[in-house]
């Protein structure tokens, strides 16, 4: 049961991440639960993680941070 968010979210942004090839730079826009995993697996890799959310989007913002 714990690792069912991998599952889902964790292979989404696996899949995304490995289109981004060899980028040091990885940018999300949008921060829900993949953007979330995606972020710490690519920050594992020695890569820097930027987040953009909408305008607003208090609870998106503090997740990111």
């Amino acid at each position: 049961m714990e690792a069912a968010p991998l599952l889902c979210a964790g292979l989404i942004g696996w899949c995304a991440l490995r289109y981004a090839g060899d980028a040091r730079k990885i940018v999300l826009y949008g921060f829900g639960g993949t953007a979330h995993i995606l972020a710490q697996v690519a920050f594992w890799q020695g890569r820097e993680v930027s987040a953009f959310t909408r305008d607003g989007d208090f609870a998106g913002q503090a997740f990111a941070r």
